[in-house]
């Protein structure tokens, strides 16, 4: 199955790529939350790296930081795992559903559902809200939440072996909130 596979980072996608290993991926690198420039431009690089390595193409999204500020406004001081963030996933799931159908793909699906750290059952939900309007499949992996923690050290450890660049926050400027000054970026 032709399969258009959204995915935030490196090393987000590795787990993924080994669950669709029989199907014709594409990753599909569409984030225009990430802040600021220069983080998703090391994500792209390191999602490049990553589909490089297991021989699938790659496609890019436009960078719409303004598009995904417009869409999250009213939400910008809610915590993380919010609506804030519910917003983002579908913001970026709207758009690869649009690609996946416009590029003639079967199906599309996301590493944010693989996350250790976010709310699968939300983003599956948003997923298949989607693509019913869409009109094209949503593939939900479907894990448990220790599946999904086993597969976030499964693939720390080969993304370490790979030397690839690993983030310390979601990608937003409100996410890094925790992890790294607020006042280096705004």
């Amino acid at each position: 199955m032709r399969i258009l596979l959204h995915t935030c980072c490196g090393p987000c996608a590795v787990f993924p790529l080994d669950l669709l290993k029989n199907n014709q991926v594409e990753i599909y690198f569409y984030n225009p939350n990430v802040y600021p420039a220069e983080e998703y431009k090391k994500r792209k690089k390191t999602v490049q790296q990553v589909a490089k390595k297991y021989g699938w193409s790659f496609s890019e999204g436009k960078y719409e930081p303004k598009v995904w500020q417009k869409a999250i406004q009213g939400y910008e001081h809610e915590p993380e795992n919010s609506q804030r963030c519910l917003l983002c996933f579908g913001l970026r799931l709207q758009q690869t559903a649009k690609e996946a159908k416009q590029k003639g793909f079967a199906a599309f699906a996301t590493t944010l559902a693989t996350s250790a750290f976010k709310d699968v059952a939300a983003i599956n939900q948003l997923g298949r809200e989607i693509a019913k309007k869409e009109g094209i499949k949503y593939l939900a992996f479907n894990l448990s939440a220790e599946e999904r923690r086993q597969a976030y050290y499964k693939h720390k450890h080969i993304t370490k072996e790979m030397n690839l660049y690993h983030q310390k926050y979601c990608g937003c400027v409100y996410s890094t909130k925790n992890n790294i000054n607020k006042k280096t970026f705004l």
